[in-house]
């Protein structure tokens, strides 16, 4: 019995250093595990705070150019209010020269519209895949560049209609005034070839007109032609009728053309 328990001691004194051994290996073990997870959470942590700070940093620059393009749109729709403005009078405007200087004004105050909405549409091309950048606000990003794209675009589109409108105006002047004027060219062109002052201009006068204007000795059978389709029961060519004879003339004379290349063509066979 007392062997017994004196080996039993003894096997038991002799595991201890490896009993110790392996205590060691684990606590090292637990240590090293305990450091990685610190390591591995401190590297988390700092990944994230980076995150945060790059979020916000993005949210920064996204509203930073949202408000320039706010402040821009605002511009845009500033200038084409001063278009609008200065065309409104227009509609009951009916002094030519007024209308002229009021359409002036309108083309002139267009162009800064017009700069200004083309800067918009650059900004916005240029911006607005930095502005979505920002995930914590892209909703809120997207939502806010389609409504100020939209207000640029109503701006651009409220300018183009009221500058086509003064245009419209501008070219019923214009036509007002180029009618008398033209009226006046044809009165004065047919006094100076009626020569005897009745008001009409007969065969001989109507052949010299053809040759003073398109030197172009215009063949008796023209002549004819002409005196039938145009003359009825008046002395000659009316001058309400000089834009028809203009047109009758220069029918003649792309037939005269016809007839001498033809000629010439016929001369150049018979050669051959």
């Amino acid at each position: 019995m007392v062997l017994r328990r004196t080996m039993v001691l003894r096997s038991k004194s002799d595991q201890q250093p490896i009993l110790k051994a392996e205590a060691d290996r684990v606590l090292q073990y637990a240590m090293q595990y305990v450091e990685t997870v610190r390591k591995e959470q401190e590297k988390a942590a700092e990944e994230q705070a980076a995150k945060v700070k790059k979020q916000k940093e993005q949210e920064v620059v996204a509203r930073k150019l949202l408000d320039e393009f706010s402040a821009l749109v605002v511009r845009a729709e500033a200038a084409g209010e001063m278009v609008n403005k200065t065309a409104a009078p227009l509609e009951t405007t009916t002094d030519n020269v007024t209308i002229l200087r009021m359409v002036a004004a309108v083309e002139k105050a267009s162009q800064a519209a017009i700069e200004t909405c083309t800067d918009c549409d650059s900004f916005c091309e240029q911006n607005a895949a930095v502005t979505l950048e920002a995930e914590t606000i892209r909703k809120e990003s997207e939502k806010t560049l389609e409504v100020l794209k939209a207000r640029a675009l109503q701006a651009a589109k409220q300018t183009a209609l009221d500058v086509q409108k003064a245009f419209q105006h501008r070219g019923k002047v214009v036509k007002s005034i180029e009618q008398p004027l033209f009226s006046k060219r044809w009165e004065a062109l047919f006094k100076a070839y009626d020569e005897d002052d009745d008001g009409y201009l007969n065969r001989k006068e109507a052949a010299a007109y053809a040759k003073g204007e398109f030197s172009f000795d215009i063949p008796s059978a023209s002549i004819d032609r002409i005196f039938g389709q145009l003359v009825k029961d008046k002395p000659g060519v009316a001058l309400d009728q000089c834009q028809r004879l203009r047109t009758a003339v220069g029918i003649a004379i792309h037939e005269d053309r016809g007839r001498t290349q033809q000629t010439k063509e016929q001369g150049t066979k018979d050669e051959s």
